[in-house]
């Protein structure tokens, strides 16, 4: 109000303004001009000021959400259309510009991601219209994104309920088979070889099974953490050990670089079962390869206050497409595998607060030379973990 009430006095008496003091004035309205422009640039909207066929102003937002270069203003509609790389959403401003209230829009954009704008277009009380575009993309995404989560969740819940009653059967089935076995070894029973051979393969089917069955009930599961106090290197020796018969009948070479670390709270059995799953990954990725290494090693990362345990191998490394979709529930490359074991990894490591990473490189990738060491898996395990369940006096 007080500067409509300036400018009606200005124009009343601007011809008894000096020279001086004008250019002052005028100079004052071009900085609050300026600013005025600066500020809307900073705006998270888009906003378009126009007044029936020309368009006097388009701020930064509303320029990158058309896709139009810097323009001079004030321009046409039309003059300005030449320009515009968004032409759907274009062409609907145009057809709407008369209008008053709220538009939505979507589309398809040049990939595969569907966005979502709010028109919003000022009333005619002036002839200066202004119209307001809200990019609402990432809002709509995060609204699918938290159906599809309240989704999946049922949906694990049905799942793990039919997991589980699956299970009863099936340890029905491998105990019985079991017992055939055993008349059978004892001549108890007399069948051809090859029945023996079928009961063979109900064994290993209803094992393999079942391991899917565990592997699913654990990657759906929250677990409560049985934390305890203790330095990873002796736990980690530990689980090395439990796999010395299986490195010495690959001939796997294991190296070990176990760096002074702090003690800090896991628990051991969680993540026993996440390093077991990541060594199993690599003796199979070392299969093939001619040199068998794997390389386990701990530091203290002081930048992150976390405790990184990397597991390496020499083994054929992962394709560089696949690198984002190996902690995927169900992917997998392995003929036989569940596509579970990494999503399971994956799940502990972030139980723990902690992060996990993958670094690889395949030896199959056109003009890439394959290192000693080609995939490296990284966990790091905050080192302040559950120091706040200490007693007071330590």
């Amino acid at each position: 109000m007080k500067q409509k009430k300036f400018f009606e006095k200005f124009l009343q008496n601007i011809t008894k303004i000096d020279e001086f003091n004008l250019k002052n004035i005028i100079e004052l309205l071009e900085s609050e001009r300026r600013t005025f422009h600066e500020v809307l640039d900073w705006l998270s909207e888009g906003i378009i000021v126009f007044e029936k066929e020309n368009v006097l102003f388009i701020n930064q937002e509303a320029l990158n959400i058309l896709r139009i270069p810097q323009t001079d203003f004030p321009v046409t509609f039309q003059e300005l259309e030449k320009n515009v790389f968004n032409r759907d959403l274009y062409s609907l401003i145009l057809k709407s510009k008369e209008s008053i209230g709220t538009l939505s829009y979507s589309a398809q954009n040049s990939g595969d991601i569907i966005e979502y704008y709010d028109l919003e277009f000022s009333g005619r009380e002036f002839p200066t219209r202004i119209l307001k575009i809200c990019d609402s993309t990432s809002q709509k995404q995060l609204e699918f994104q938290l159906k599809n989560l309240e989704s999946i969740g049922a949906l694990n819940t049905l799942a793990a309920g039919i997991a589980h009653e699956i299970k009863n059967p099936l340890s029905a089935i491998d105990l019985h088979t079991q017992l055939i076995r055993k008349g059978i070894d004892k001549g108890m029973i007399q069948v051809p070889d090859e029945v023996l051979r079928y009961t063979q393969i109900i064994q290993e089917e209803t094992k393999r099974l079942n391991n899917i069955l565990n592997d699913f009930l654990i990657s759906t599961r929250k677990r409560e953490l049985k934390l305890s106090f203790a330095d990873l290197n002796p736990f980690l020796k530990e689980v090395i050990g439990l796999f010395q018969p299986e490195f010495d009948l690959h001939q796997i070479k294991v190296e070990t670089d176990f760096g002074h670390i702090h003690r800090i709270f896991f628990d051991r059995d969680y993540l026993k079962q996440a390093i077991v799953n990541l060594l199993k990954n690599a003796i199979e990725a070392i299969e093939e390869s001619p040199q068998k290494i794997i390389r386990i090693k701990t530091k203290y990362d002081i930048g992150k206050d976390a405790i990184l345990i990397e597991i390496m191998d020499s083994g054929a490394g992962i394709n560089k497409k696949d690198l984002h979709k190996i902690f995927d529930p169900y992917f997998t490359t392995h003929e036989n595998g569940t596509g579970l074991g990494l999503t399971i990894v994956y799940k502990i490591v972030k139980e723990h607060g902690g992060e996990i990473a993958v670094d690889s490189r395949s030896i199959n990738e056109k003009f890439r030379i394959p290192k000693p060491l080609n995939t490296v898996f990284s966990i790091m395990i905050p080192a302040n973990r559950g120091t706040k369940m200490l007693p007071k006096s330590d």
